[in-house]
């Protein structure tokens, strides 16, 4: 014989008693919900990051897209306008709504989450304190797309400019100081300077400022509770018949 399993109270069964119209979008939710508490246990390391941020974007972006199937065959017009005024009204978050969009276009169509991370690395040089390395993760590749390079007091190549605004001299000025930051930068390597890993962001998007581990996570919560918030709104509107 089968064992019998114990049954369910309405407290636990998680949709008893919601909205029937509205349960579908929930679940979505909730999947992206639980897709951050694995994400923000993986500080970060790969492959485990990567697959659950893909896995967030994908249930996040589904939110929207399942309330627009289940409502709008329902309510029509009425939904439509209420859903552009629930579009407009969205709140600012770390990782912009658009921006969340065009992560999980990437993501789908490219295979990366990410544009690029911006990995800090701290030198052990005399002259060159930090250097920003920025690694291109799209079509499948890590490419170093940038570097930026930050002097110790006093290490790095001075400009003498008398006037700011004269672009002739500022063009002379730089061809002077040329081969000396060019022996600064080939310095690195024939001296074989020892250097670790300072810190590592991530670009959210392209062109954008580069967000922490931290911050990224926070920035997905904010998007989990904008929609919670507009799934609230939406269960008080639009009432299925006969409920």
């Amino acid at each position: 014989m089968g064992r019998r399993g114990r049954s369910l109270s309405a407290r636990e069964v998680p949709y008893s008693g919601m909205n029937s119209l509205i349960v579908r979008s929930r679940r979505k939710l909730s999947e992206a919900a639980f897709f951050l508490r694995c994400l923000s246990q993986t500080e970060g390391v790969q492959p485990a990051f990567g697959f659950h941020l893909s896995a967030l974007l994908s249930a996040l972006r589904s939110v929207g897209l399942v309330l627009q199937a289940d409502l709008r065959g329902c309510f029509g017009g009425e939904f439509d306008d209420w859903w552009e005024g629930a579009k407009v009204a969205l709140p600012t978050t770390r990782v912009p709504f658009a921006v969340l969009v065009e992560l999980r276009n990437q993501a789908l169509h490219e295979g990366e989450a990410l544009p690029a991370m911006a990995v800090v690395v701290r030198i052990d040089h005399p002259r060159i304190e930090e250097a920003t390395l920025t690694v291109d993760l799209r079509k499948g590749q890590m490419t170093i797309t940038a570097e930026e390079y930050k002097f110790r007091p006093g290490g790095g190549p001075t400009l003498k400019l008398k006037n700011f605004e004269d672009s002739d001299e500022m063009d002379q000025e730089f061809l002077r100081i040329l081969p000396e930051l060019r022996d600064i930068l080939q310095s690195l390597n024939t001296n074989e300077a020892s250097f670790e890993i300072g810190s590592i962001g991530y670009l959210v998007e392209r062109g954008g400022v580069a967000v922490t581990f931290s911050q990224l996570v926070v920035g997905f919560s904010e998007h989990i509770e904008a929609m919670r918030a507009v799934l609230d709104d939406a269960e008080k509107r639009f009432i299925p018949a006969g409920e």
